[in-house]
């Protein structure tokens, strides 16, 4: 069973909330995007129970390096500037 939505994919996991004990969802990105790109770093995927009980795995962890975010600047500044052409 999966739900899409614009912004992340759900997935239902054989992970057990620590709270409820019910199965939770694995949660993780559609798209990685510039917001995740200028963070230090982002979890490709995490997971939500419906009590709102949410983990994060430090193995889920991606360390961005700066030439990644660096280059995603240049590529915004120069599609900035060809837009106001």
């Amino acid at each position: 069973m999966s739900k899409q939505s614009n912004k992340n994919i759900y997935t239902l996991s054989d992970m057990e909330c620590r709270k409820c004990k019910n199965k939770m969802m694995c949660v993780s990105h559609k798209e990685i995007k510039a917001k995740q790109l200028r963070q230090p770093f982002y979890y490709s995927q995490w997971y939500k129970c419906t009590c709102g009980w949410m983990l994060n795995l430090e193995e889920d962890k991606v360390w961005n390096d700066g030439t990644v975010v660096e280059a995603q600047k240049q590529e915004e500044e120069q599609l900035s500037f060809l837009n106001q052409i």
